[in-house]
């Protein structure tokens, strides 16, 4: 009963890292920390990353100075 319990532990599907939801393998992304995580998710926590970092633009200009990020190609 031992050795199928262990078997059964080594077959459970991973969670992910950040919804804590189960992920498929066939679906799964592995992050910095090489754990399983929906795609979805990644992506998600890349967006938040970058919206949380302040613009290059307030660093090079005053506060009234600042070039419209929309106009720049």
């Amino acid at each position: 009963m031992a050795k199928f319990l262990k078997f059964i532990h080594k077959l459970r599907v991973p969670l992910c890292s950040i919804c804590n939801k189960p992920v498929e393998v066939e679906a799964a992304t592995i992050d910095e920390n090489g754990e399983a995580i929906h795609e979805e998710c990644w992506l998600l926590k890349m967006r938040l990353e970058q919206a949380q970092k302040p613009p290059k633009d307030r660093v090079k200009h005053g506060p009234g100075q600042r070039k419209n990020p929309f106009l720049e190609f």
